[in-house]
């Protein structure tokens, strides 16, 4: 998480295949005995581990994150502008508690 930024960064992909009616396979975890994935005529909990990751959701998230690369490594970057953002916005947190600690010692 980057706190000091306003924006979010994130990348969806999207697997298209069918439930089966019947759990097929023994590999993966959840649902994968059960998706079946046309392509391959196999249910991802038929595919090892290696077919599945180049084709999953995730993969194709990967493939998407990859492509915004620049976008990604423009979001890390730490301008002037950002950190005075996390300092103020830090302070306006913290600031509020330091006052709340300072009001109850007081007699």
């Amino acid at each position: 998480a980057m706190p000091h930024r306003l924006e979010a960064l994130s990348w969806q992909g999207v697997v298209k295949g069918l439930i089966h009616d019947q759990a097929q396979g023994h590999n993966g975890f959840g649902y994968d005995p059960i998706f079946y994935y046309p392509p391959f005529k196999l249910t991802f909990g038929e595919m090892d581990d290696a077919a599945k990751n180049r084709v999953s959701h995730r993969a194709e998230a990967a493939k998407a994150m990859r492509a915004d690369w620049p976008r990604i490594l423009e979001f890390f970057r730490s301008p002037r502008e950002s950190r005075d953002l996390w300092k103020n916005s830090r302070r306006a947190l913290i600031a509020p508690a330091e006052k709340n600690r300072a009001s109850e010692k007081a007699p």
